[in-house]
């Protein structure tokens, strides 16, 4: 039977390669992330997807993809069929735009319904807008038509889209501005020659499907965020990188120079805590206000987001953000459960207030320590008058004798 000292000695005379951990290396290597926590962060798409923007952005993966409950339950779809390719694909960015119009009964807290959808045909990036009613479909799109225009240096050829009325009233505005742009009209009922936005539609409601299924908020508030879920989930989507895997959709939109508003991934309903940036403020008032994290602001600058206030119920634009990496419903729940916990002194401390007195909830006084020096401190004016002994009453003087 060999001995532990053996065991020593022949490792130390042996001449093949020893396995020591370097405690060194592995302190210096960078730590991994789950795959599946990753898939969350950036908006439920697939695998392939998820490792290819991960090394893209050089977050090193581990662990083995498990299924997604979330996108099980929010993308089960039919079978695919086939779809035929009618025109070539365009080689140039903003040379042929696919746009859609997409409906939902429950209005967004800031009253939309209708969900328009434009699609690049060359890179496949895309942008989201919302509106009240179809009818605001030209208001919104011709202005961003010309701000195209004046960041590409050139115009749209082509826009394809179905010929429904908001459509043709598009049409005619567009030759009154003088854009020269050629609709090209697809047959009734035919999604399929608009078949590009037609399925960028089909993902991004999968992927908002998951997200709002994930943040675990109540069925009432999800309805009214939809939207905010949407603009993310197209944010999302042209953060992750072309078939190549060397630069994002948007970049290959807008070319050099562009800068991307996503620092790094968040996941939607995150609790997070935002400062209190009120002028005035009591010295008790807390100083972070508990809000929903939905998504990052446009035209701001990388790691400006778009925040849900709980207090308020409405949507506000900060950076000071503190992520506390849970959903709202878990934020919640450990709050109540902190609070059943903690001894109920709202009717000491009301009680105390009432009588102007500090509460004696604490033991200022030890009787041993304090004992011998009773005498010595009576001479010393207190400074809780609540606490100190209250003087003995001094007998009023006996009334004067009448004279009579």
């Amino acid at each position: 039977m060999i001995s532990n000292a053996d065991k020593i000695t022949n490792l130390a005379t042996s001449t093949g390669p020893h396995l020591i951990e370097d405690d060194e290396a592995e302190e210096s290597a960078p730590p991994k992330t789950s795959i599946n926590e990753y898939h969350e962060e950036i908006g439920h798409p697939s695998f392939a997807t998820t490792r290819a923007t991960a090394k893209a952005n050089n977050v090193e993966l581990a662990g083995q993809t498990k299924p997604c409950d979330t996108c099980a339950i929010s993308k089960a779809q039919q079978k695919k069929i086939s779809k035929t390719e009618t025109v070539p694909r365009a080689k140039k960015p903003a040379e042929r735009l696919f746009l859609d119009i997409s409906s939902q009964p429950h209005r967004s807290l800031g009253g939309n319904k209708h969900w328009l959808l434009v699609v690049d045909d060359a890179t496949d990036n895309c942008f989201s807008f919302f509106l009240k009613s179809k009818d605001k479909t030209a208001e919104v799109l011709i202005p961003f038509l010309k701000d195209l225009h004046a960041r590409l240096g050139r115009g749209m050829e082509y826009i394809r889209c179905d010929n429904a009325g908001e459509n043709l009233a598009l049409k005619c505005k567009c030759e009154k501005a003088g854009l020269g742009i050629k609709f090209e009209l697809t047959a009734p009922n035919t999604p399929q020659q608009n078949w590009r936005v037609e399925r960028k539609f089909a993902t991004l409601w999968g992927r908002v499907r998951a997200m709002m299924e994930g943040a675990n908020l109540s069925r009432v508030l999800l309805k009214g965020l939809w939207t905010e879920a949407a603009n993310t989930a197209t944010d999302l989507d042209n953060y992750f990188p072309d078939k190549e895997g060397k630069q994002n959709l948007a970049s290959n939109f807008f070319g050099k120079g562009y800068k991307s508003i996503i620092d790094s991934p968040k996941i939607f309903g995150e609790a997070c805590i935002v400062t209190n940036r009120k002028k005035i403020k009591a010295k008790l008032d807390d100083r972070g206000i508990p809000c929903i994290w939905l998504g990052y602001a446009k035209d701001h600058k990388a790691g400006t987001y778009c925040m849900y206030s709980t207090t308020t119920g409405k949507c506000i634009l900060t950076r000071d953000v503190i992520f506390l990496r849970k959903t709202y419903a878990e934020f919640k729940q450990d709050k109540n459960k902190l609070n059943s916990q903690t001894p109920n002194l709202s009717k000491i401390v009301e009680q105390n207030d009432n009588e102007q007195r500090i509460p004696d909830l604490i033991s200022y006084y030890d009787s041993d320590s304090n004992s011998n020096d009773e005498d010595e401190d009576n001479d010393t004016p207190s400074l809780y008058p609540s606490l100190s002994p209250s003087p003995s009453p001094v007998p009023a003087p006996a009334p004067a004798p009448a004279s009579w």
